[in-house]
């Protein structure tokens, strides 16, 4: 059963009223409050024992595995496992320590004998999985050994959530090359991941493809609104790198009023100066430089133009503001300019 379809069914409603209810409770500026009675009876009893030294000494290497230097992790575990040998109530302790060491090759035998001892393997798969997200490096053996222990090759999506979490975009194609074997829920989340790296690798139409699919195969409210918001990603991040490739002046001269051609004559007014512009497209335009501080010139790095007051026959591009001075005779405020050569 599909998540949206399981929500309408025990709660009545959709995955989009969810998210609304949700939003609505944070905005709330008290929390309601609501009283609990107590039970009719007394539903469990806590009893406390000295645990064994050995119980206790695993524990605390398992905490503290992560300390660990890398030379000192073997020894550990090997000291361990000779105390507490081959029972099968050691196997699953061990197997912790052994993966908090990041020994998951040994880990795997003693998760592979818990299971065979009779520990639900499901439950430690998910654990495993879950935990070796978190993991800052994983080789393609952990993870077919993850996937052992776990016996459900949906594990891959929980470790390219981790590597995409870490910026390993590389290593979250590799997790999610090969999707057969898993699940739907976990092919459709994998595949959402993959496209995410994607988008971050630049590989855009890659990512425009695999969001086109998520799309098609979407069967609830929460999976469209997740592949829509794949294709506004790719969107946004296309005119970014398009905005970052342009050099800041362009970008400037992009938000006025472009003239491309030839300065005629350049009048001195006093306090301003008026430009005369005969344009490629055969149109004649006046134009007024009020401020030289304001104009930005060159390629935006401050050039000096030197403009005489007098006949000219400068080829530039001059960007500027629509401003009708009907006294000044002018059409619009300069406020770039680039001698063309």
């Amino acid at each position: 059963m599909q998540a949206g379809d399981a929500l309408q069914k025990v709660y009545g409603i959709s995955p989009g009223d969810l998210i609304r209810k949700a939003r609505q409770w944070w905005s709330f500026p008290v929390w309601p409050t609501e009283p609990l009675d107590p039970p009719d009876r007394m539903q469990f009893r806590i009893t406390l024992s000295h645990a064994e030294e050995e119980t206790v000494e695993l524990a605390e290497a398992t905490l503290s595995a992560a300390r660990l230097r890398e030379a000192e992790r073997s020894p550990v575990y090997e000291r361990m496992a000779g105390r507490l040998g081959e029972s099968c109530s050691s196997h699953l302790p061990l197997g912790d320590l052994a993966f908090n060491l990041g020994l998951t090759d040994r880990a795997a035998k003693h998760y592979l004998e818990a299971i065979r001892c009779g520990t639900p393997a499901a439950e430690i798969g998910r654990c495993i999985a879950l935990a070796a997200a978190s993991e800052k490096e994983l080789t393609t053996q952990q993870i077919r050994e993850i996937e052992t222990i776990a016996g459900d090759r949906s594990v891959r999506a929980d470790l390219a959530a981790g590597m995409l979490r870490r910026d390993d975009f590389d290593g979250v194609l590799r997790a999610t090359e090969d999707l057969s074997g898993m699940s739907r829920d976990a092919v459709f989340r994998a595949s959402r991941i993959r496209a995410i790296a994607l988008i971050h690798l630049e590989r855009f139409e890659e990512a425009g493809e695999l969001a086109s699919r998520l799309a098609a195969s979407a069967a609830d409210e929460f999976e469209q609104q997740s592949a829509k918001l794949l294709f506004e990603d790719i969107e946004s991040q296309i005119r970014a790198k398009a905005s970052a490739s342009i050099p800041a002046h362009e970008v400037y001269l992009r938000q006025l009023r472009r003239a491309d051609g030839v300065v005629a004559r350049l009048d001195c007014m006093g306090t301003w100066a008026r430009l005369h512009v005969r344009t490629n497209d055969g149109q004649e335009l006046s134009l007024r430089i009020a401020d030289p501080v304001e104009v930005v010139t060159g390629d935006g790095e401050g050039e000096k133009i030197d403009l005489q007051c007098r006949p000219q026959r400068m080829p530039a591009v001059i960007g500027y503001v629509p401003e009708q001075e009907d006294a000044a005779g002018t059409q619009g405020r300069v406020k770039y300019f680039r001698p063309r050569r």
